[in-house]
């Protein structure tokens, strides 16, 4: 999850700079790509947040659920 989020953090930056760069941020569609910019950029953080607190229940409560190894 920590590494989706890092990637769609690293794309919002990219579309935000294409946006500036191409049409400006006063120029209807620059202001539309920052905001598609901006939007990426908060599903990357909730992304990298959720996966930093899965990885920390996951150290507290010991392997999970799920792992095959414990049921062998």
């Amino acid at each position: 999850m920590q590494i989706e989020g890092s990637v769609a953090i690293l794309i919002a930056v990219a579309i935000s700079g294409v946006a500036l760069a191409v049409a400006g941020p006063t120029n209807p569609i620059g202001f539309i790509l920052m905001t598609v910019g901006a939007a990426i950029a908060l599903a990357g953080v909730y992304r990298v947040w959720r996966g930093t607190t899965f990885q920390v229940l996951e150290e507290r409560i010991g392997p999970s659920l799920f792992d095959p190894e414990r049921w062998d």
